[in-house]
C-alpha cells in the first residue's frame, strides 16, 4: 500500500515535435495545481484486491461525486488533500475487511509492506492489524524509492498515462478540470496501469516476490547518518596534525580535578608520533564549546622574501671559476656559507609559519567534532522511540509487541508531556489573574486611604483654626492610616508566592504605599 499525489490540471513533461533550434514549446492548459492523493493497493498475485481510495480537498460530500465516480473509488476528504492517522485508519478497516480470508483459512496472517509515514506508526493503525491477524512490515528508511513497487514501477507509469488522458480532455473541450472530471478521467490510466504484469513486475524488481536480495543494486541506497553533522573534519589533515589530535581531544575531554594519567598517556603517544614528524606543536587552553564559542581562524601568513644578498645565479661566473685564483675562491666560499646560513634561517620560519596553521587547522578540527557532538545529543534527545527504532538500516516489523510498545510508551510521554505544558500554562494564567487583581485591590485601597487621610486633616485643620480663635489648645495631629493587610485570595498556597507576597508589603510599608502628608 502506498499513496501518491496528483495534480489535477498540471501535465508531465512530454516530448512533442516542434520547429528546429526551439527547445521550449509553449501550451494552454488548465494549470491547476490543486492536489489530490490516490491510495493504492496491490497483491503479489498480480491483483488489486479493492478499488483505491481517493482523498480530496474539502470538508464536505457532494452527492454529484457519487455520479462521476466509474470507477468506485472509495472517497474520502482531508483539509489538506493529504491523508492522516484517521483516514489510514479507515482504510485499514477497509483494507481486512476486503482481504480476510474465508474458511479453513480464516485464521491465516496477511503481511503489510508500508512505507515509514506518520499514519501508519499511530498506535490505532498497528493494534487494529495485530489483532486482526495482520502483519506490519516497514520498508528501510529512505529506501522506498528502490523498496516500494508502486513507487517503482506503478506510480509513474499511472502519472504518464493520466497526463495524456488530461490533454486529450482539454484538447477535446478547453474546460477546467474539476473533482468531477479528475473522477471519471482516473478510470482508464487506472485500468491501464494496474495490469497484471505491472503488478508482477512491481514485485519482481523490488525482490520482494520472489524473494531475491540481488534485485536491489546496493549503490541505490545511500550511505545514512545518524545525524547531519559531519563526522569528519572536511580537509585532509597533514601528518604531524593527526599526531597531534589525540593529545588536543584528551586535554578537551578531560574533567577537571581528576587524574592526569590519561592526559601523561595520550602525550607520551603524542610526542612518539611527532618525533616521527617534522614539528613540534604547542597546545593552547581548551575550553567547552558551545554556540557562542568561536573557532581560531587561520592566519595565512606568507614566507619571507630571500635574504638581499643572494644574488641570481649566473653561468658566466660558474663558468669562470677555473680562472679565478685561490684568494677569490675562498672568498666565494665563505659567501656561499653565509647565504646557506640565511637560506637555513628562511627555511625555519618557513617551517614555523607552516606549523602555527596546522596547529591552528587541528584546534578546528577539534572544535568542530566538539560541535558535531553537542548537535548529535540535541537531535537524539528530540528522538522519540519510535524514531529511534526506525533508525536502523533494516526493515521494521511495526506491529510486533516491541514496536507498538516503543508507540505506546511514545504516545504515553507525549499526553504527559502536553498534560504537564497545559496544567503549567493554566497555573501561569491564574497566577497573573491573581496578581493582576491583587494589584487593581491596592489601588482602590490606597485611593481609599488617601482620601480618609485628606478627610482627617481636613477636620483637624478646622478644629486647629477654630481653637487658635478661641486660644484653646491645639489637637494633636491624627496619625495616618495603615495599610490594610492583603486579603487571603490573593495569597498562592506556595512558599515561595508567600515569601514575595511579605517582600512586596515591606517594600510598600517602607516606600510608596504609606501614606503622608505635610502641613
Amino acid at each position: 500500500m502506498d499513496e501518491s499525489a496528483v495534480l489535477l490540471g498540471m501535465e508531465m513533461t512530454t516530448r512533442v515535435i516542434g520547429p528546429v533550434g526551439q527547445k521550449l514549446q509553449h501550451k494552454l492548459h488548465d494549470g491547476s495545481r490543486e492536489s489530490v492523493s490516490l491510495v493504492v493497493t496491490i497483491c503479489a498475485n498480480g491483483t488489486v484486491p479493492f478499488p483505491p481510495t481517493i482523498i480530496l480537498s474539502g470538508t464536505n460530500y457532494l452527492k454529484r461525486w457519487a455520479q462521476h465516480n466509474i470507477l468506485n473509488a472509495t472517497i474520502a476528504l482531508s483539509p489538506t488533500g493529504y491523508t492522516n492517522d484517521q483516514l489510514t485508519l479507515d482504510w485499514m478497516v477497509e483494507f481486512e475487511a476486503r482481504t480476510r480470508p474465508l474458511g479453513t483459512q480464516a485464521k491465516e496472517w496477511r503481511e503489510l509492506a508500508v512505507d515509514n509515514h506518520g499514519s501508519h506508526l499511530t498506535l490505532a493503525f498497528l493494534d487494529y492489524a495485530a489483532s486482526h491477524h495482520i502483519e506490519v512490515v516497514g520498508y528501510i528508511p529512505n529506501s522506498t524509492h528502490v523498496l516500494q513497487g508502486l513507487d517503482v514501477a506503478c506510480f509513474g507509469a499511472f502519472k504518464t498515462h493520466y497526463s495524456r488522458a488530461l490533454a486529450l480532455y482539454q484538447r477535446q473541450t478547453n474546460c477546467t478540470v474539476t473533482k468531477e472530471v479528475f473522477l471519471e478521467l482516473i478510470k482508464e490510466p487506472f485500468e491501464r496501469t494496474f495490469t497484471k504484469s505491472t503488478i508482477l513486475a512491481a514485485f519482481r524488481s523490488t525482490g520482494l516476490e520472489p524473494i531475491n536480495a540481488s534485485a536491489i543494486d546496493t549503490t541505490q541506497l545511500a550511505p545514512s547518518q545518524d545525524h547531519s553533522a559531519p563526522v569528519a573534519f572536511p580537509v585532509k589533515l597533514p601528518q604531524p596534525v593527526d599526531a597531534m589530535l589525540p593529545l588536543l581531544r584528551a586535554v578537551q575531554s578531560h574533567p577537571a580535578g581528576s587524574s592526569t594519567e590519561d592526559l601523561q598517556s595520550a602525550a607520551l603517544e603524542t610526542a612518539q608520533l611527532l618525533h616521527q614528524s617534522s614539528g613540534a606543536f604547542t597546545v593552547g587552553p581548551t575550553h567547552t564549546v558551545n554556540a557562542a564559542s568561536r573557532l581560531p581562524e587561520l592566519v595565512i601568513q606568507h614566507p619571507p622574501p630571500p635574504p638581499p644578498s643572494i644574488p641570481p645565479l649566473s653561468h658566466t661566473a660558474a663558468s669562470q671559476q677555473s680562472d679565478q685564483s685561490g684568494d677569490t675562491l675562498a672568498s666565494e666560499l665563505t659567501r656561499s656559507r653565509m647565504m646557506i646560513q640565511e637560506l637555513e634561517e628562511q627555511n625555519r620560519t618557513c617551517r614555523a609559519i607552516i606549523d602555527a596553521q596546522n596547529c591552528t587547522i587541528a584546534l578546528q578540527a577539534v572544535g568542530f567534532e566538539a560541535q558535531r557532538r553537542k548537535l548529535s545529543e540535541k537531535e537524539a534527545r528530540k528522538e522519540s522511540r519510535r524514531d529511534k527504532l526506525l533508525a536502523t538500516k533494516v526493515g521494521r516489523h511495526l506491529s510486533g509487541e516491541e514496536f507498538r510498545a516503543a508507540v505506546q510508551a511514545d504516545d504515553e510521554e507525549r499526553e504527559e508531556a502536553k498534560t504537564k505544558r497545559s496544567k503549567a500554562q493554566s497555573v501561569r494564567k491564574e497566577r497573573a489573574k491573581r496578581r493582576k487583581a491583587k494589584a487593581d485591590w491596592r489601588q482602590a485601597e490606597q485611593t481609599a486611604r488617601k482620601a480618609l487621610r485628606d478627610r482627617e486633616l481636613n477636620e483637624w485643620k478646622e478644629k486647629c483654626t477654630e481653637c487658635r480663635r478661641e486660644r484653646r489648645k491645639l489637637p494633636k495631629k491624627p496619625a495616618a492610616p495603615k495599610k490594610a493587610p492583603t486579603p487571603p485570595r490573593f495569597k498562592t498556597p506556595s512558599e515561595d508566592d508567600a515569601d514575595k507576597e511579605n517582600s512586596e508589603e515591606e517594600e510598600d510599608e517602607a516606600g510608596n504605599g504609606q501614606v503622608t502628608d505635610s502641613d
